[in-house]
Formats: structure tokens, C-alpha cells, sequence
């Protein structure tokens, strides 16, 4: 008796093991996406048992009248749905893949920059990394670029003490060296510094996005940014600056009043951008109209306004005004939040930290500085309206546009708020692109000027009347020309194209300003644009992660450490201990 009842409950044991191995195959073979040996051993011993005990079970009478066969063949079909809908669901994403980054600064995503820098590579690149530690967000940076330039770009781990040679070849001098390899040239883009805070350095984005931007092309921009009015200087606006020279411009300050003052062209012939970073004090005439004449003849300028500059609004007026652009004196407010300006934390302003001084921008208008902005943020301390009434030469578009809740308020000595008449009512343009033909007089103004130059020193001689005097007459124009000929071979080298950028806001590009949100793409753009170099991407360029990680002491440490191996685990069984007694 004892052994014929003991062989269904040997049955009963086995048979739960069915399931589990049955599952054990699926997921193996789904995990891995090979079914090898592993997963049809299981998937086959699975099956066996759960055929032999439905058989053994069978042999029972009334089998399929038990509750215990009904509640079973339940639980089987339940888990087989479940299964098959798993593997659906899995199979549908792994065709029609979706990654949602969640990170502050999309560490695990490339930037828009980058990837359309990855879908325009049209040559083989390699990227070699001399570091053996295969840091996976490394990784995932480097396949993702791979995947977009569809295989254009490859990557390699390399030990260079196991590769010695291979170091030597391209130049590596330490470990962490990145190394970028195309067309027989190397270029090396950085050294992956380790700390026993940084266990893993993260190759960077915005160093490789541009470096495979500048591929074969070796050109630099020049970006000349005026001072002697009181302008932001070079080392107040360093993290522009070194943004601009990533992307290969080379950034000088130019003293308009100095270079006048030694008999020089007041802006330099290889000026490609002029950059006015909020001026204070007024411009000199002679200032002004080599300024209006470096855009009449198809110059580039970024004018960004400073608050509360009476004299220098006065000074540039003529300029603007030829293209129908004006700045307004009042200062934008932002009011948008449940409490207006008299709730300062609740406007947008002071999500930013500056109150309703600081309108946040979330509306962009349709221009290619702007195309991939989205409505991503960016913010303006001290920012004054743009007033565009542009003529039918001028294509004017609004590139940065205010909230309907905001304002420029022209009394700042009262209570704050909109007052019609006085203020101007949102929403309100912060800044706009402006851009023109170039006259078709502009081209033959240098012709009929040398032209005159030289007949009268012809007709000169000719009323002498020495024969001789020919020959002498003839190199004088001759002499003349070289002159001539060297400012229209520059007027061809510069951009035909005449292009303006007003800003009412300086502020946005200062130090500590410059890198937070779009501020800083807004500023390169609107260069990158300035430039007419059509081989620049416009978008938003990547941002280097921001370091997360807790700094502990040793003791510290240890402490945590502690903590999760020993005394939470005792914890818990004492609870175990605890309950089982109580219940005893």
C-alpha cells in the first residue's frame, strides 16, 4: 500500500518541475536570441515531465471531475497565455525598438547635433580607444553613432600594451588616448582621465560630434567681437568662446576707435562675424559708419543689447533703421504663473531663479537657427522687445518670441504691472534674423571709381603734351590698380549675402548663463548662420553629463557597506524570528 501511494506523490513532486523548466527554455531562448542546446534541453525535459504526469494523471479515475485537475488545467492555460503574450510583446519590441532616456542630459541619447553629424557621414571613420575598461556608457555612445551613420563608423577597444605598435602608429602617449582614424589622417579628440571618484571617464560627445563635423575641412571662421564701449570682454564670455572654437571660429577682440586711430580699416578684410556683446557707451561716427558700410557690402553682425543704454541705442540707430529693426527701452517682464508679477517664484522667471525679469522662451520662430529648438527652453535676463518693420528688401523673421502673459514695462519705480498705453503688451519678439540681397550697385561701385581716377592722370599728360609722358602716365594708373583690384577680391571672398542678428538681451551669453539650456545653441547658431558656412549643422549641440555621484570617505564607506551585507539582512531575519514566534 505504502509503495503504490508513494509512486502519485513522487509524480505530483516531478510534475511541478514541468513548468519551471519549461519556462527556463523559453526565456533562455528568448533572452538570448539563439536556441541552442541549452534552451531545447529545457524546453524538452520541460515537456516531458508535464506529458508524463498529464499521462500518469490520467490513469486516475474520474480524473477531469477533480477540483484539484480543473483548478490545475486553469493555471496551466493561464500560463501558457501568459507566456505567448510575453513573447509577443517582446517580438513587437524588438521589431519597432523604443528607448526613452530619462536622464537630466540625455546621457544615454545623442544630441540632435550629433545625430545628424552621424547621418551625414559619407566616408569610413574609426574612433580607437586606447582603454581597456569598455565603459558600457562609452559603449552606447559609440554604437548608437555607429547605427546612425549606418556603419560608416566603427569603433575599437585597444590595450596599448598589447598593442604597442599600433599605439606608435597613431600617436598615442597614454592610456585613455581617443583617436579619431580617416583617410590616412589621425586626429586625436581626447585622454579618458581616471579618479577614484570617475571610475569610468565618458568619452565626450560634443568633442567627437564636432570633431566629425570638421572632417576634410580645414577652414576657420574668424568672429571678431568689438570692445571699447563697455562690451562683455573675452574672458566674461569664455564658455562662448570656447564653443566657437569646437566648431573651428577663432574669436578676437577689435577696437573699432583703435584701428581708425592707426589708419587701418576699422574692421579687419578676414572678418567673417562681428559680434557687439551688450555695449554701454555710444559709438563714434566714424565708428558707426564703417559699420553701416561692412553690411551694406555684405557683412555678417550679432548685435545683443545691453538694458539701459540711451547712448548707444542713439549711436546705432541709423544702422538698424536701414534694415527696420529697433529696440524698444522698456524691459520685458514675465508675468505667466497663477500669481503675475506679484508672485515672483510662480512666473517662469523665477523657475530660473531671476524672477519676472528673466522671460523664459519656449516659442521659437520658423528660421534655421531656431528649426530644432522645439519648444525647448531658454531665458534672457534683462531682456528689451525687438521691434521689427522691415522694407520689402529685408526678409525679417522672429526668431525668439515671449509668453502671452508678458509685458514691457515702462515705470519700474511703482507696482509692477501692465498698464495700457505705457507698457507694451506680449507676446513680444526678443530677437530676430534679419537678411537681404546685396545691391547690384555695390558690385560696380569699385569699377567706375578707378576708372575716373585714371582718366584725369591720363588726360593730365595729355594736356602737357610730352611724348614721353605716356609710358609714365600708364604705370601710374597701373600702381593705382593693385589697390583697387586687392579691396574687390575681398568684397568677392566676403558673403553676398548681407545678415543681421538683433538680440535684446546680452546677458544670455555670460559665463554662467552660456551653458544652461538652449542659451548657448542660440548664440552658436545665430553665428553659424552669420557665417553662411553651409557646411555647419544647426542644431542642438550635446551636453556633457552632469557628475551625479556621492562623494564618500573611507569611513563612509565602510559604513554603507556594513549597512547593506550585515545589518539589513539581520534585521530582517530578526523580523523572520520575531513573527514565527509570536504565531507559535
Amino acid at each position: 500500500m505504502k509503495s503504490s501511494s508513494a509512486k502519485p506523490n513522487l509524480w505530483r513532486y516531478i510534475a511541478w518541475l514541468g513548468p519551471f523548466l519549461t519556462l527556463m527554455g523559453l526565456s533562455a531562448g528568448v533572452v538570448s536570441g539563439t536556441w541552442g542546446a541549452l534552451p531545447l534541453s529545457l524546453l524538452g525535459f520541460g515537456l516531458v515531465i508535464l506529458i508524463g504526469s498529464f499521462l500518469v494523471s490520467a490513469q486516475q479515475q474520474n480524473l477531469w471531475q477533480q477540483r484539484s485537475t480543473q483548478s490545475g488545467a486553469n493555471a496551466l492555460i493561464a500560463t501558457v497565455a501568459v507566456v505567448v503574450l510575453l513573447a509577443v510583446i517582446n517580438r513587437v519590441a524588438v521589431i519597432n525598438s523604443l528607448q526613452v532616456d530619462l536622464t537630466e542630459n540625455q546621457v544615454f541619447s545623442l544630441a540632435p547635433q550629433s545625430v545628424q553629424v552621424a547621418k551625414a557621414l559619407d566616408r569610413p571613420v574609426k574612433v580607437w580607444v586606447f582603454d581597456n575598461s569598455n565603459s558600457e556608457t562609452n559603449l552606447t555612445t559609440l554604437r548608437n553613432y555607429q547605427r546612425l551613420s549606418g556603419g560608416q563608423l566603427t569603433y575599437e577597444f585597444v590595450d596599448p600594451r598589447e598593442q604597442p605598435d599600433l599605439a606608435r602608429r597613431l600617436g598615442v602617449t597614454a592610456i585613455g588616448d581617443v583617436v579619431l582614424e580617416y583617410d590616412g589622417q589621425t586626429q586625436s579628440l581626447q585622454t579618458l582621465q581616471r579618479s577614484p571618484s570617475d571610475q569610468q571617464a565618458i568619452l565626450s560627445e560634443s568633442r567627437l560630434t564636432n570633431a566629425l563635423a570638421r572632417l576634410g575641412d580645414d577652414r576657420q571662421s574668424i568672429v571678431y567681437v568689438i570692445q571699447g564701449h563697455g562690451e562683455y570682454s573675452l574672458d566674461q564670455i569664455s564658455q562662448a568662446v570656447d564653443r566657437l572654437q569646437e566648431r573651428n571660429y577663432t574669436t578676437q577682440p577689435l577696437n573699432l576707435a583703435e584701428r581708425l586711430a592707426q589708419g587701418q580699416p576699422a574692421i579687419p578684410p578676414d572678418a567673417n562675424v562681428i559680434v557687439i556683446p551688450g555695449p554701454r557707451q555710444g559709438f563714434f561716427p566714424p565708428e558707426v559708419a564703417a559699420l553701416d558700410q561692412y553690411l551694406t557690402e555684405g557683412g555678417s553682425v550679432l548685435m545683443l543689447a545691453a538694458y539701459e543704454t540711451p547712448d548707444t541705442d542713439a549711436s546705432l540707430a541709423p544702422v538698424w533703421e536701414k534694415w527696420g529693426v529697433s529696440l524698444d527701452p522698456r524691459l520685458v517682464l514675465d508675468g505667466a504663473g497663477g500669481g503675475g508679477v506679484m508672485g515672483v517664484d510662480q512666473s517662469t522667471g523665477g523657475v530660473v531663479g531671476f524672477g519676472p525679469t528673466a522671460p523664459l522662451v519656449t516659442r521659437y520662430g520658423s528660421h534655421p537657427i531656431t528649426a530644432e529648438f522645439g519648444s525647448g527652453n531658454s531665458f534672457y535676463p534683462e531682456s528689451r522687445p525687438v521691434v521689427l518693420n522691415a522694407p520689402e528688401a529685408v526678409e525679417a523673421t522672429a526668431l525668439l518670441l515671449t509668453n502671452d502673459q508678458s509685458w514691457a514695462e515702462a515705470d519700474l519705480e511703482n507696482k509692477l504691472g501692465y498698464n495700457e498705453g505705457e507698457d507694451l503688451q506680449g507676446p513680444l519678439t526678443l530677437g530676430a534674423a534679419l537678411r537681404r540681397d546685396r545691391p547690384a550697385a555695390a558690385t560696380p561701385d569699385t569699377t567706375p571709381e578707378a576708372t575716373p581716377e585714371a582718366t584725369p592722370e591720363a588726360t593730365d599728360p595729355e594736356e602737357a603734351t610730352p611724348p614721353e609722358t605716356t609710358p609714365e602716365a600708364t604705370p601710374d594708373p597701373t600702381s593705382d590698380t593693385p589697390p583697387d583690384t586687392a579691396p574687390a577680391a575681398i568684397d568677392t571672398a566676403a558673403p553676398l549675402e548681407p545678415r543681421l542678428v538683433v538680440v535684446g538681451n546680452a546677458n544670455f551669453i555670460a559665463n554662467g548663463i552660456f551653458n544652461q539650456q538652449l542659451n548657448g545653441d542660440v548664440f552658436t547658431n545665430a553665428v553659424i548662420w552669420l557665417s553662411q558656412r553651409d557646411d555647419q549643422v544647426l542644431s542642438i549641440s550635446p551636453k556633457d553629463p552632469t557628475n551625479r555621484r556621492i562623494e564618500m570617505t573611507t569611513t563612509q564607506s565602510n559604513f554603507v557597506g556594513l549597512l547593506s551585507t550585515v545589518l539589513l539582512p539581520l534585521l530582517g531575519f530578526g523580523l523572520c524570528g520575531v513573527l514565527w514566534w509570536k504565531r507559535r
